[in-house]
């Protein structure tokens, strides 16, 4: 009995694809794939995700993904009210896909060009 192989980049590719595609439909947001990018704020970049296998395949993909999601702004004065008016459309935005779900969203730090911006780290778990 042979059972079809999936290649696990293939089926990671396309789950941050489809992040990616929700994510650009976030109005006034730029989205990043490439983490060393020159961010200009606000910005969201998505970073590598963590992999599971959750039971055994002879397929090798993984069944799980969870992609770090950052959510970038400059900072000033306006900062805080701005990041708390995006997350909810970006969580709207990811909650809206199949299988997918904003775990957590932590505030955090962000390198851009020699700076540390304000972000906030959203953890979307996606079902392979």
């Amino acid at each position: 009995m042979s059972e079809e192989t999936t290649e696990p980049s293939s089926v990671v590719a396309e789950a941050a694809a489809l992040l990616v595609e929700a994510l650009s439909n976030v109005d006034g947001m730029r989205v990043y794939t490439n983490p060393g990018a020159d961010v200009q704020p606000p910005g969201i970049v998505l970073g590598a995700p963590t992999l599971t296998w959750g039971t055994y395949s002879r397929t090798y993909s993984p069944s799980g993904a969870t992609w770090p999601v950052f959510l970038v702004c400059k900072a000033d004065a306006k900062t805080l009210p701005l990041m708390w008016s995006l997350l909810p459309k970006i969580t709207a935005a990811l909650d809206g896909l199949e299988p997918v779900a904003v775990a957590s969203a932590t505030p955090t730090l962000y390198p851009v060009s020699g700076a540390e911006l304000p972000a906030y780290e959203l953890t979307v778990e996606v079902g392979l």
